[in-house]
């Protein structure tokens, strides 16, 4: 680990950039690997906003997920250990409305244990479907809200979560469950629900909020649509980065 380290750091220090995807690794490098900031530029997650945008409601394809005439809170991403998706079968234990269902969608680690313990426990309001990333926005637009989790590790203060745009970029506000950049981008935003990481209640408490309050959905959907077209696309990113490499250019 120590040399492997000391490789990283001796390439990152003859890199002409080094790029990170949050500000706080920007600060981890400075301050851990003693790399000037001026080396450093910021290639944040994105999105494509030619295939992802809102779309009407596709009733065939709730009824293919199996959650018609539901109000469906959406996880999609890895079934991965450092995401703690037991929050969400616990939270959604605690919810006893018949209108809402939780859809969990994708692969991973953790996701046939996941559905094991649903069957054992007879968890009925999370349903689990398949869906590729190529219908996200399909998918999206069944979703009343999108669920993203994350475990309360020290990791997560350095991490935004690649699956918090999407949903944002079709118009369908983030509960988010968990600390990091993710978490304070909904929060600051005002384009969904922050709540404290693996704490079943108050992600079930935010759930049926915003399943009572659809001028609430609609005003977070709204904001976070603005917020992927201003911040988030792929070609407002990737020319914001472009600007940071020319400008290290002329300072070196």
């Amino acid at each position: 680990m120590k040399m492997a380290k000391n490789m990283e750091t001796s390439l990152m220090k003859n890199a002409y950039t080094v790029s990170t995807v949050t500000h706080a690794f920007i600060d981890h490098f400075v301050k851990e690997r003693n790399l000037p900031r001026t080396q450093l530029s910021f290639l944040p997650n994105g999105v494509d906003l030619d295939t992802l945008y809102p779309m009407p409601y596709n009733e065939d394809y709730a009824k293919k997920m199996g959650v018609a005439g539901k109000k469906v809170f959406t996880y999609a991403g890895t079934h991965a250990d450092y995401q703690g998706l037991d929050v969400i079968l616990d939270a959604a234990k605690l919810i006893t409305d018949p209108n809402i269902v939780f859809l969990m969608v994708g692969k991973g680690p953790e996701r046939q244990r996941l559905i094991d313990r649903g069957k054992n426990e007879n968890i009925t309001n999370v349903v689990f479907g398949d869906s590729p990333f190529n219908e996200t926005a399909l998918l999206m637009s069944i979703a009343y809200a999108a669920i993203v989790v994350l475990r309360n590790i020290p990791a997560a203060l350095k991490m935004r979560l690649s699956k918090t745009f999407p949903p944002l970029a079709c118009g369908v506000p983030v509960i988010f469950g968990g600390v990091g950049e993710s978490a304070d981008i909904i929060e600051q935003e005002s384009c969904g629900i922050k709540t404290p990481p693996e704490n079943p209640q108050k992600l079930a408490e935010a759930v049926i909020d915003l399943a009572a309050d659809p001028a609430k959905r609609d005003t977070f959907s709204k904001a976070g649509r603005a917020l992927a077209e201003r911040e988030f696309s792929w070609k407002v990113i990737t020319e914001k980065w472009l600007k940071e490499v020319e400008a290290i250019g002329q300072n070196n």
